[in-house]
């Protein structure tokens, strides 16, 4: 027993309640949409080295050499996520290599892949920039671990041949009903019959409940229920898929999650003392939103200052106009980083032959990182985790002021306008779209208004912010302090 342990790991198997199901079925096509914790990842490597090694106690019939793709979204995720598993399980490399049925090696380039000595192959391919890659192969399985798209999921489809085809997707649901929801689950409960007793379609789920032999004491309750928002936490604990509806920002409550006063009234020094992050949603058409989220030494986050304006177009603003602005607000809150919306590398309209980066550059703003719009649900979630009332005498991680610090004075507003406290408004506001268009993750498909300030806080979310002590000693510059816009003195109609 302790050579197999040692020789043969991938054969000390034992499948908990939610994956044994799993590896049962006959279907051509499996969903294991499980919660965090449970054990996917290593049942989807386990089928993959039944089926190299011919050895699937549950199909008998398979026998080497197969060949199959392991997909995941970005190749990073197959090196640092399913590798390991698959390096757990398989044979010592250096003294099984040269054994006949179970050697094997790793081999890089051209194509990542294992070549088994029985002939067999698995290659690894991600879905992000290379869905020519998943042309002209024919396949005996396909293991898809989380989301792909539903281009790679249909070349993946049409790559299985007759022999022993199969396909397999693990993945916890995060991103509410996607197109997976449509294409497997949905067919998975609605038409599983194919042809004689064989299904089409079969999908499962599992709970860390399941997996609580492999897990840490407490796991389930200290980092899934203390610390999700509902949502996040049926697909997290339970594997289950989410219809988003309603109010995103669900959790904000103007009683707990607003402070009655300026940032200078709290913080004497402000300022100094926090670190500030900002971030822009940049748009002439639409409202240009800058956020600034300002962390304190216990690393509370606050909302303390914002700059929005409505319609660029009604006061004749250009992206110029806007970016010396902006430097205004780095010279004066030093940020540790500012996050802009990936659109600025497109050709500004006023000055065509230069990007809107380079005005801002141009215009002396530094330390400008791109947002990263993939995993926006991700990110939503984080704002949400930030929002959730703890219990007392504890206070929610984010929190804003009532009155902003207004760097940039609003006086190019009229009336009420100039006054109002945008992010307030926006929370308020921000909602889900009451449906996602074509294969749009529902995760994806927020209302296309009232989502300004916040997308920059979204875009912040991404690079972790936090207290840094070195970012906290703001340096003044002579007649720097909350002022009105240097080119508009009159306030303009809308």
């Amino acid at each position: 027993m302790a050579k197999i342990v040692h020789y043969l790991p991938y054969r000390i198997y034992n499948p908990n309640d939610a994956q044994r199901p799993f590896h049962e079925s006959q279907a051509t096509t499996r969903g294991f949409f499980t919660g965090n914790r449970t054990g996917k990842t290593r049942a989807g490597a386990q089928e993959a080295l039944w089926y190299a090694y011919g050895e699937h106690p549950y199909r008998p019939e398979i026998k080497p050499p197969t060949k199959g793709w392991v997909v995941t979204p970005v190749s990073e995720s197959g090196e640092t996520v399913i590798w390991p598993e698959f390096k757990k399980i398989l044979p010592p490399e250096n003294t099984m290599k040269d054994h006949p049925v179970y050697g094997w090696k790793r081999v890089m380039k051209p194509n990542p892949r294992i070549e088994f000595n029985n002939n067999s192959t698995i290659y690894f391919k991600s879905c992000k920039g290379e869905e020519q890659s998943f042309e002209g192969a024919s396949l005996n399985y396909v293991w898809i671990d989380e989301e792909a798209t539903p281009a790679v999921y249909s070349a993946c489809s049409a790559r299985l041949s007759e022999k022993w085809r199969s396909m397999w997707m693990t993945l916890t649901p995060l991103h509410g009903m996607t197109w997976t929801y449509d294409a497997v689950y949905l067919k998975a409960h609605n038409n599983p019959i194919a042809s004689g007793e064989r299904f089409d379609f079969e999908v499962f789920h599992g709970t860390p409940y399941d997996n609580l032999a492999n897990l840490e004491p407490g796991y389930i309750e200290n980092e899934l229920i203390a610390k999700c928002v509902e949502e996040e936490l049926e697909a997290r604990l339970y594997g289950r898929f989410v219809f988003f509806a309603g109010l995103i920002l669900s959790e904000f409550n103007p009683a707990v999650h607003v402070i009655d006063a300026r940032p200078e009234d709290v913080f004497p020094d402000f300022p100094r003392g926090m670190t500030h992050y900002i971030g822009i949603d940049n748009a002439l058409a639409r409202p240009f939103a800058t956020v600034v989220l300002s962390v304190d030494r216990d690393g509370y986050f606050y909302i303390t200052d914002e700059y929005y304006v409505p319609d660029s177009r009604k006061l004749n603003w250009g992206y110029d106009d806007h970016a010396q602005n902006v430097k205004i607000m780095q010279d004066y809150y030093n940020p540790a980083l500012m996050v802009i919306d990936n659109d600025v590398n497109q050709p500004d309209p006023h000055s065509p032959k230069y990007s809107i980066m380079d005005i801002y550059r141009k215009r002396g703003v530094k330390r400008l990182a791109l947002a990263q719009k993939r995993d926006k649900y991700k990110q939503i979630v984080t704002m949400k985790s930030w929002l959730k009332i703890p219990e007392a005498p504890d206070v929610p991680k984010l929190r804003v002021f009532r009155y902003p610090h207004r760097c940039i004075q609003q006086d190019f507003l009229p009336g009420n306008m100039a006054e109002r406290n945008w992010a307030i408004w926006e929370m308020q506001r921000w909602r889900w779209a009451d449906k996602p268009k074509g294969d749009k993750d529902h995760s994806e498909a927020e209302h296309p208004s009232n989502n300004h300030l916040m997308a920059g806080c979204r875009y912040i979310s991404k690079f972790n912010p936090r207290y840094r002590e070195n970012q906290s000693r703001v340096m003044y510059r002579k007649g720097y302090g909350p002022k009105s816009s240097p080119r508009i003195s009159e306030k303009i109609g809308y």
